[in-house]
């Protein structure tokens, strides 16, 4: 699984996986930053980045590219989750996690089509699981799927003054995720919801529901690699 953001990692980390990649036949992403009342699919064949996050360093700010798309591809997907009632969006840009791990690709992906799938707010967790088991037949098509997530995303609780500094709550939740994670278990996914420390590291579930896809997705001799096992700013774990 390819998970990320923009702290130290982002730069080595997509590359060195990238090349270790077979050229799929499209990227299709998963983003947290990407959430929506209903299913949407991008259909852009070509549109501009979006610059969606503040109070960080000017150098994001001037990072300008496109990406490709393909709308071709998009009416594929749309056709194979009719069940799902899939709606094409011709108008959104590019979040800044797509592009901020896309933009450090290996050059041998960069002519891929890359799609984003929103993450439906109204969906419950079973049908969430649902839709990502429909996923696979992308994956037996060659489609790479990345998400966007977080073990704890907690912004208000965030300290920029001691950004090694960690809260013993978001340590507690980090490692107890992880080890789900690892598991590979669903329900025990299902049930953090119940954790007493829940709340605190989601205060909102968009960073927490494409995890529902990498466990849903994975197959039997897929292995689950965590190359960034860092909490930051005292309450963002990625």
């Amino acid at each position: 699984a390819i998970k990320g953001g923009i702290l130290d990692f982002s730069a080595k980390t997509p590359k060195i996986l990238s090349k270790k990649i077979k050229k799929p036949k499209a990227i299709l992403s998963i983003s947290a930053h990407f959430e929506s009342d209903l299913n949407f699919l991008t259909a852009n064949n070509s549109h501009d980045i979006l610059y969606d996050f503040y109070w960080f360093p000017k150098k994001l700010y001037d990072v300008n590219f496109k990406i490709k798309w393909s709308e071709i591809l998009a009416l594929e997907i749309q056709k194979n989750l009719k069940d799902f009632e899939i709606n094409l969006d011709y108008n959104s840009k590019i979040d800044h996690w797509i592009w901020s791990i896309y933009n450090h690709f290996d050059k041998n992906l960069k002519d891929v089509p890359l799609l984003s799938f929103s993450i439906n707010s109204n969906f419950s967790f079973e049908q969430h699981i649902k839709l990502a088991r429909k996923l696979k037949v992308l994956k037996s098509e060659w489609y790479l799927i990345i998400w966007s997530w977080n073990f704890v995303h907690n912004l208000k609780q965030l300290d920029w003054h001691n950004p090694k500094n960690v809260y013993s709550w978001a340590l507690e939740f980090n490692n107890d995720l992880k080890e789900i994670i690892k598991s590979w278990n669903l329900q025990k996914l299902s049930d953090m919801k119940k954790n007493k420390y829940f709340k605190l590291s989601h205060p909102t579930l968009d960073h927490f529901i494409p995890i529902i896809y990498i466990l849903a997705l994975k197959e039997e001799n897929e292995e689950i690699i965590f190359f960034n096992d860092e909490i930051e700013l005292w309450s963002l774990s990625m």
